[in-house]
């Protein structure tokens, strides 16, 4: 579980874990998601339910958790599973380079 504005914890230390995995061939136990939040450990009762509930499924039933490719487009990260989506997020727009205010 990572928080897109964790200052504490960049995000690229989530990638450089997921490429330290997979270089020792691991990658198959490892599931990351990201979040839309503010801050450090921001998650919401409803995002922590769910993480959990679904790790304890991967342990007891083998059922691997989906997650984020943490290396991957980042520009909309985590609207997957944000839940809720925090007042005044801008998931989802895109501004066009050329835009005129």
């Amino acid at each position: 579980m990572h928080g897109t504005g964790d200052l504490f914890v960049p995000i690229f230390l989530e990638q450089s874990l997921k490429r330290a995995v997979a270089a020792a061939g691991k990658d198959a136990l490892l599931a990351q998601r990201i979040y839309r939040i503010a801050g450090h450990c921001g998650f919401s009762q409803p995002e922590m339910i769910k993480a959990f509930d679904d790790l304890v499924a991967w342990v007891h039933k083998g059922a691997r958790p989906a997650g984020d490719d943490v290396n991957g487009d980042l520009s909309n990260a985590g609207l997957t599973f944000t839940d809720p989506l925090r007042p005044n997020d801008p998931g989802g727009i895109r501004v066009a380079a050329d835009a005129k205010p």
